[in-house]
């Protein structure tokens, strides 16, 4: 019995999507967003992980910028489907990620370091975003993958996202 109950868990352990130990490891888990949003100058050079969904994604000469409504995490650092929101942060990549691909509605987490603040004009007024030096991101299964779908024929079918 003991033996299925192993066979179980690495199975449920494996169907699960998870940012790697190496990526996380040196994260401070003490820091909220709420924190860092109040002020952001505090908490720079602090590793943090945020999640949310994208609003914009800008390639840019020197890199990418991603513009995130923060959502809050579940125990697994995915982003809840939820309208709760504490505000946007924005995430500067080095490198370059597809705007096609990390476009608007994805949810994604991200690993970085908080570099202070950054103030843009938003509807008007100006939004002053929490600023973040990205190490990682997760891109997260898209909305639709998580509606029952219900199909009739003969063969294999995965009914639900590859993380759960």
């Amino acid at each position: 019995m003991k033996q299925w109950a192993g066979i179980v868990l690495f199975l449920a352990w494996g169907c699960v999507a998870m940012i790697p130990y190496e990526v996380i490891k040196d994260v401070d888990r003490k820091i909220s967003f709420e924190d860092i949003k109040k002020d952001p100058d505090v908490f720079t050079g602090k590793k943090v992980v945020l999640g949310g969904e994208i609003i914009e994604t800008q390639a840019l000469k020197d890199g990418t910028q991603i513009e995130i409504l923060q959502k809050p995490l579940d125990y697994y650092d995915v982003p809840l489907m939820t309208d709760e929101s504490q505000g946007r942060f924005l995430v500067m990549f080095k490198e370059f990620m597809d705007p096609q691909v990390f476009k608007s509605g994805r949810r994604v987490t991200v690993v970085g370091e908080v570099k202070g603040k950054k103030t843009l004009p938003l509807g008007g007024t100006e939004y002053t975003y929490p600023y973040l030096e990205g190490r990682h991101i997760q891109l997260w299964a898209q909305r639709e993958d998580y509606y029952p779908q219900f199909h009739f024929g003969i063969g294999v079918y995965r009914g639900y996202p590859y993380y759960w």
